[in-house]
C-alpha cells in the first residue's frame, strides 16, 4: 500500500495553485465579456452608418442632365464603403468657383465655412457656420439625416430641403465630396442645385447649380463645435434660398 502524506507546505501549494486557477478562470470570463461587448458596438455602429449609405448619388439629387457638367467641377464618388467622416473642419479660403447661371466665373471668396459631420440618434448630421459679413453676425444650422457614398477614403454625401420661398415651392441640393486624411478634407468641394423652382421671378431655371471648394485643397481639422453650437443651430430651409436671390 502507498500512503501519500501531505505536509504544511503541501497544502500551501495545493492552495496557491487553485486559487491561481480560480484567477485564470475569472480573467478568461471577463476576455469573453470584453470581446461580446466590443463585438455588440461594432455592430451597433455598422447599423448606424448602413442607415445612412447609399451606392451612388441618385439622379433625383443630381440629375443625369447635368451629370457631366457638374462632375467637370466636383468629384462625385459612389460605393458602400466610404471612410469614417464624423469629425469637424473648416474650409478656408472658402471659394465659389463655378457658376452655371453666370458667363463670369471668377474666383469669389467667401467667409470661412466651419462644417461638422456627426452621428446622433443613428443619422448623420451635418452642422455649418458661417460669418454674414452684411448682417454682421455668425449664421449656424443643421441639417439631418445625410446619405453617404464611397469607398476606401473618398465619400461623397448629400441632403435636401425644400420649401416655400415667397410662397413657391422649391428644392435644392447640397452635394459634399473630397477625401478623408489625418489632416481633414482633401479636395473638399460642395455643389448646390436648384431641382424645382416653380416660376420662382426671383430665382433661376431648374438645374441651375453652383461649386464651391476650399481653395488651398485642405478643409483642414478642427475641433469647434460645442454643446451650445449643436444645441442652439437651426434648420432654416428658407434662408438657403437665398444665395440665389443675390
Amino acid at each position: 500500500m502507498l500512503i501519500i502524506v501531505k505536509t504544511r507546505y503541501d497544502k500551501k501549494i495545493i492552495h496557491i495553485f487553485a486559487q491561481n486557477r480560480f484567477i485564470m478562470k475569472q480573467q478568461f470570463a471577463n476576455t469573453l465579456k470584453i470581446t461580446a461587448l466590443l463585438a455588440i458596438l461594432l455592430v451597433i455602429t455598422s447599423c448606424d452608418r448602413n442607415k445612412t449609405l447609399v451606392p451612388v448619388i441618385p439622379e433625383d439629387i443630381l440629375p443625369q442632365a447635368i451629370y457631366e457638367q457638374v462632375t467637370d467641377y466636383i468629384p462625385v464618388y459612389s460605393g458602400e464603403n466610404p471612410p469614417e467622416i464624423n469629425g469637424e473642419y473648416i474650409s478656408t479660403p472658402h471659394a465659389l468657383i463655378y457658376q452655371s447661371d453666370n458667363n463670369d466665373n471668377s474666383i469669389q471668396y467667401f467667409s470661412d465655412l466651419y462644417l461638422g459631420f456627426i452621428y446622433n440618434k443613428k443619422k448623420l448630421d451635418y452642422y455649418s457656420k458661417q460669418y454674414n459679413t452684411e448682417a454682421g453676425i455668425f449664421e449656424e444650422y443643421v441639417q439631418h439625416d445625410l446619405k453617404l457614398t464611397g469607398k476606401s477614403d473618398c465619400f461623397t454625401c448629400y441632403y435636401v430641403i425644400e420649401d416655400y420661398p415667397d410662397g413657391y415651392y422649391a428644392k435644392q441640393s447640397f452635394i459634399f465630396s473630397g477625401k478623408i486624411s489625418d489632416k481633414g478634407i482633401e479636395d473638399f468641394h460642395t455643389a448646390v442645385i436648384l431641382l424645382e423652382t416653380s416660376g420662382h421671378p426671383n430665382l433661376p431655371k431648374k438645374n441651375t447649380f453652383r461649386v464651391l471648394k476650399d481653395y488651398d485643397g485642405l478643409a483642414e481639422a478642427q475641433n469647434w463645435l460645442s454643446k451650445r453650437d449643436i444645441e442652439g443651430s437651426k434648420s432654416a430651409n428658407a434662408d438657403l434660398f437665398r444665395m440665389w436671390m443675390n
